[in-house]
């Protein structure tokens, strides 16, 4: 996979009436979001995509903590799947289901996926493909060639674990779409620039996670 211009971030219409303004009547369905080690409980990520996108439920990351009854986020990854593989399978969560990420959050969702989970949308921010100062690891990646649920990769330019380079050195299977954001891990960008991934996300998973119209 070749990094293109048609690969830069842009703004998805899906979500917005004649007049350019958001469609506030279509409700998408249960998401489970899941934040990287560096969590605090002031996520901007999280809280911008919580303000642009209407779902019927929405699991954030400090629910996650709350489910697994610990008081601050376990790092592991093994720890975090198996939280969140019993949560997805809880059955208390009606229509589809779309996973979303942060960098080692965004790892433990892919996983889950790839392992077969009835999802039917993945959305990662920051993929974490690399540790920029420790060796290469194929466990982090290797499962991303033959993931099968729709997914869409938001990947700083500048990322230190993974940036416009990634198309070239990662092989991802024909189900991911990788789109690219000025801005480095952290996803610092400006608010209208958070208008326009929100446009993505929400466009995407109209097209893959069967949306609600209220």
């Amino acid at each position: 996979m070749q990094a293109s211009p048609d690969d830069i971030l842009r703004a998805d219409p899906c979500l917005r009436g004649p007049e350019g303004k958001r469609d506030d009547r279509v409700m998408l369905g249960s998401v489970f979001y899941l934040d990287g080690d560096s969590f605090d409980r002031r996520s901007r990520i999280e809280r911008s995509l919580r303000q642009r996108l209407k779902f019927r439920h929405w699991t954030g990351q400090l629910d996650l903590i709350a489910y697994a009854g610990d008081e601050k986020l376990d790092t592991d990854i093994s720890a975090r799947l198996t939280v969140l593989e019993r949560l997805v399978s809880a059955g208390d969560r009606t229509g589809p289901k779309v996973l979303m990420g942060r960098s080692s959050g965004a790892r433990v969702a892919s996983l889950l996926a790839a392992g077969g989970a009835a999802i039917s949308a993945l959305v990662c921010f920051g993929y974490p493909f690399r540790n920029p100062k420790g060796p290469v690891e194929p466990a982090r990646y290797s499962h991303l060639a033959r993931i099968a649920t729709p997914t869409l990769i938001l990947q700083g330019m500048s990322d230190v674990y993974g940036g416009l380079e990634i198309t070239r050195n990662y092989e991802l299977s024909d189900a991911v779409t990788v789109r690219f954001v000025d801005c480095g891990h952290d996803f610092s960008v400006s608010e209208d620039e958070w208008d326009r991934i929100a446009d993505l996300v929400g466009g995407f998973c109209l097209r893959h996670a069967c949306p609600l119209t209220v």
